[in-house]
């Protein structure tokens, strides 16, 4: 099983391989989620290992036949979501001349602002205050 990871681009999603004990098995699989719903539904590949890439959750995994009954049991499969980060900025901007823009957190967290020419620049978060407020310099 893998877990949800982070990129510099976002979350990848999980993953869980199913090996089968029989080669040449016909029939096919059922994913659900914790809720009951259809997740993913496909014929078995041929194969004796496949995997399965799916967002962080609780599901249920059901093998079944070619007749589509559910073999002895369902499997309960967790794969670990990551939380999200939580930062502020503000939600508008009234600037008439050089501002600098940090975001706030109270996590220990590293941003990248991206200029328009491609540039960048790295920087730390500030941590969060209940009351913040950047006027435009004059």
């Amino acid at each position: 099983m893998k877990l949800e990871t982070c990129t510099d681009e976002g979350k990848l999603e999980g993953s869980f391989t199913v090996k089968l004990e029989n080669t040449g098995t016909n029939g096919g699989y059922r994913l659900f989620n914790e809720r009951g719903a259809l997740i993913i539904e496909s014929s078995l590949p041929g194969t004796d290992e496949f995997t399965l890439t799916v967002p962080g959750g609780n599901y249920f995994f059901e093998l079944f036949d070619e007749s589509l009954c559910n073999l002895p049991q369902s499997e309960k499969i967790e794969i670990e979501s990551l939380n999200l980060v939580s930062y502020t900025s503000p939600t508008f901007l009234s600037i008439c001349d050089e501002f600098e823009l940090t975001p706030q957190t109270s996590q220990n967290l590293e941003f990248t602002l991206t200029y328009p020419d491609g540039s960048k620049k790295f920087s730390k978060a500030v941590k969060a205050s209940p009351f913040w407020k950047k006027e435009p310099t004059r």
